[in-house]
């Protein structure tokens, strides 16, 4: 059901979302949603042309094209609080007009994401919250009449106790074990509760490089082996980079054994420290065709701290994008049989 709830909110008003048809119900098989057809996923046509020429099927500027439109399609999501929570390359289409399209829903979830705490309060739904906005509106309205200092404080007490209401609502526990392997960031590896739309950002990150490579950027079989693909592609986390990393449940705790999630090996000094002294980030000696603002691009996505990451939006105006050669325009992208 949360599935369809999803689907239906972002129906029709986001071309890089697949679109929801339909609802069959049958009394004896179940529910049947009817989709638009897509005639290949993304992930079997790159790894089918990756194994005949050991290349990705798109050219750089096609890839620049697909990720612009993987991120305008997360960005539509995140502006409405809903979180995919399974980015991954078999999760996102390939119609026959060459558009990408992001669809499986099942473990999607609304939850209200940092880019939206202070730029999007007319999207609030909570009867409390509505309130505070009415106070806010009547608040300016007394300061047309005069009385403008007193006014403008209830104003900032009103967007202060919305923006705290809104915290309260984005750390909200939410279960770690969501986000196939290869794509899983480090926060939920370390077993993090509360996370927001910076895991999907990670992921798109890990699918950006695959566009240009052919390959996946990190195959982990396991939490541990996951770790240490992206600790030894990204270098060790600096000193400071990441204060919040120290307190997830799987340092704390050593994720109930401390051979299994051997992550932070020393605190050094009081400080964090994983592994040997901090590193600069080996991104991309090993990704054919990324330029240097490519590189910049991709470091952004996938930066150890999830506060600092990039969002949708900031990514999707990030100067590789401007730099040539330009994406591809969405006519001319390639077809597959």
């Amino acid at each position: 059901m949360r599935e369809i709830a999803v689907l239906r909110e972002v129906r029709g008003k986001c071309r890089g979302i697949v679109e929801l048809y339909d609802i069959a119900v049958s009394s004896q098989e179940g529910v049947y949603l009817v989709f638009e057809y897509c005639r290949h996923d993304l992930s079997r046509l790159i790894n089918n042309h990756y194994k005949v020429y050991k290349k990705s099927p798109f050219t750089p500027p096609q890839a620049k094209r697909l990720f612009l439109e993987l991120l305008a399609a997360l960005k539509h999501m995140h502006e409405r609080n809903l979180l995919h929570r399974d980015l991954k390359m078999s999760n996102l289409l390939y119609d026959e007009r060459g558009q990408l399209k992001v669809c499986d829903f099942g473990l999607a979830r609304r939850a209200l994401l940092r880019s939206n705490k202070l730029t999007k309060i007319e999207t609030v739904r909570r009867p409390s919250e509505r309130a505070v906005i009415t106070k806010q509106r009547g608040a300016k309205r007394r300061a047309c009449k005069g009385s403008s200092l007193r006014s403008s404080l209830v104003v900032l007490r009103a967007v202060i106790v919305l923006t705290s209401n809104s915290l309260h609502q984005q750390q909200q526990k939410m279960t770690p074990n969501v986000v196939s392997m290869w794509y899983r960031p480090p926060e939920l590896l370390l077993g993090s509760e509360f996370y927001g739309e910076s895991i999907d950002i990670w992921g798109a990150g890990c699918i950006f490089s695959e566009f240009f490579n052919g390959q996946p950027l990190f195959r982990g079989k396991t939490e541990l082996d996951q770790w240490e693909l992206i600790r030894s592609f990204k270098g060790c986390v600096k000193r400071g980079e990441w204060a919040k990393g120290e307190q997830l449940p799987k340092v704390v705790n050593g994720g109930g054994s401390a051979s299994k999630f051997e992550y932070f090996e020393m605190k050094i000094g009081g400080a964090l420290s994983i592994g040997s002294p901090s590193t600069t980030s080996k991104t991309v000696s090993r990704i054919a065709n990324l330029t240097n603002t490519g590189r910049c691009l991709l470091d952004f996505c996938l930066e150890y701290n999830p506060q600092s990451r990039c969002t949708a939006s900031t990514a999707s105006e990030h100067q590789f994008f401007k730099d040539e050669p330009l994406a591809t325009r969405p006519e001319r992208m390639p077809v597959f049989p």
